[in-house]
């Protein structure tokens, strides 16, 4: 969101979790479809790594024009979430490449994976 001067500001919609520590999981289901980690669109309850999953796909989406995973319909764009590997445009810079490694390793690595991502906090 803008605030009146123009200045990017960030909310969360009252939807954050303030008391969720460690291992403790949660079953909110809100948002963008094409920006949900797998564990969100599985429904098994999921903690904090799945903001990693989300900042992951927006920074994909904001260094490609497009989210890593999306199709013509929602039922398409959950399978492709659980079921399809990261493909990076050409023009994709080794850089930008490694920026989303970084920030969302679990987007590059194997669903089972994802779980190892929960010590981030």
């Amino acid at each position: 969101m803008l605030n009146s001067e123009g200045h990017v500001v960030l909310t969360d919609f009252g939807l954050s979790k303030e008391s969720l520590y460690g291992d403790a999981t949660t079953h909110t289901f809100c948002g963008t479809v094409e920006y949900m980690a797998p564990e969100i669109l599985q429904k098994t309850g999921h903690g904090k790594s799945v903001d990693w999953w989300s900042l992951g796909t927006l920074a994909y989406d904001m260094l490609t024009g497009a989210p890593p995973f999306c199709a013509e319909n929602r039922k398409r764009t959950i399978d492709k979430i659980l079921r399809s590997k990261l493909v990076f445009p050409g023009y994709i810079t080794v850089d930008a490449k490694d920026l989303i490694k970084r920030v969302s390793p679990c987007l590059i690595t194997s669903l089972a994976l994802l779980a190892t991502l929960a010590h981030v906090n």
